[in-house]
């Protein structure tokens, strides 16, 4: 029973992943789906709700932290910004986002923290991550974003 303790311990010290969980096999094409739900006074391009594709291209370290690129509506160029984020021993994903808007005539640059958890369905792993999105707070708007990708 020690040695297993001991195991456990080195992979605390050293900051490895648990054994079992191989992080690096998330890396790769992820497709699916953003939505943006109006939860403020700005409305998306067609109204209340908005859905449109994305790809995302992702490295996972062994430690779970992970960097993507993203492709948005079926362009072949990613969005300039890197996307970072941390999966978890259960799971649960982190991610950061840059943002970009244009209030009242002004660029302005902000951060999404997306939130949510890999699940297996159908032999295939899929991420489901939500953030608020308040790209121009002083004009009240806001959204709720939902991003749902499924590994390829």
């Amino acid at each position: 029973m020690q040695p297993l303790l001991i195991i456990g311990l080195l992979h605390i010290v050293l900051g490895q992943n648990p054994p079992g969980i191989d992080f690096q096999s998330f890396s790769g094409r992820w497709e699916g789906t953003e939505s943006l739900f109006q939860s403020g006074e700005c409305l998306s391009r067609s109204g209340a709700r908005d859905d449109f594709s994305i790809r995302l291209q992702v490295a996972v370290k062994e430690d779970g932290t992970f960097s993507a690129q993203a492709f948005l509506m079926g362009s072949k160029t990613p969005v300039p910004d890197i996307w970072t984020g941390k999966i978890d021993s259960d799971q649960h994903v982190i991610m950061t986002v840059p943002g970009r808007a244009a209030c009242k005539g002004q660029r302005r640059e902000y951060t999404k923290t997306y939130s949510g958890r890999l699940s297996k369905s159908k032999g295939k792993y899929e991420l489901v991550v939500e953030a608020d999105d308040v790209p121009c707070p002083d004009m009240g708007c806001a959204f709720k974003s939902k991003i749902k990708v499924r590994q390829k």
